[in-house]
Order: structure tokens, then sequence, then C-alpha cells
């Protein structure tokens, strides 16, 4: 089970900050939700910012949980709270949207 969350930085960050920041502090608490088997940060290429445009998004976070059921017990945890706690810290909240996934693969 995989959930893709799409995130935009605070409009006051600059995007290296916002880099910095979710690599250097909100990865390593992300690495410890109970449950996690991985979790990866996808930024937005550099290109839409080199142009002067605002991208829909700065990033995209996924996380992978073997089940749902997993994934379903991380809120209410010490480590999900400080995650979303330290969210405002970087990113626009009310922007964040996500969507929990199942993967299917066809060759």
């Amino acid at each position: 089970m995989k959930q893709y969350s799409f995130i935009r930085r605070r409009p006051d960050l600059p995007v290296a900050e916002f880099r910095r920041y979710w690599g250097d502090v909100h990865a390593p608490m992300a690495v410890g939700l109970p449950g996690l088997v991985r979790y990866v940060q996808c930024v937005t290429t550099d290109g839409i910012y080199r142009s002067g445009r605002e991208p829909e998004v700065d990033g995209v976070a996924v996380v992978w949980f073997e089940t749902f059921d997993d994934m379903r017990a991380t809120p209410g945890t010490a480590a999900y709270q400080a995650i979303i706690d330290d969210q405002p810290a970087f990113l626009d909240v009310d922007a964040i949207s996500a969507v929990a996934t199942t993967e299917l693969t066809y060759r």
C-alpha cells in the first residue's frame, strides 16, 4: 500500500530552504513512522521555477506500508503527531492532498 501526498511549500519559504528542511528535518521524522516500509521524496524539477512560474505542487511524498491496516495504525502515535505538528514549519498545510493506492502491475 502506498500513499502519495502532494505538497506545496509555505509561500514565504524559498525553494532551497523548503527542500533543505523537508530533507534534513522532516524526513527523519517520517522514517520513524511505525510500520513504514519505505519513504521517498520527489521534488518538482527546477525548470518551472526558472521560468518564473509556480508549480501546482513543490513535491510528492510517497510512503509504503505492507497493508492498509498498517498505515491506518499510524494516526495516534507520537511519531505521526510529530509529523503533523511539524508541517506548518515548511508546508502550506491547506494545500496538502493525498491519495492511498494499491499497486497493480502489468507485464
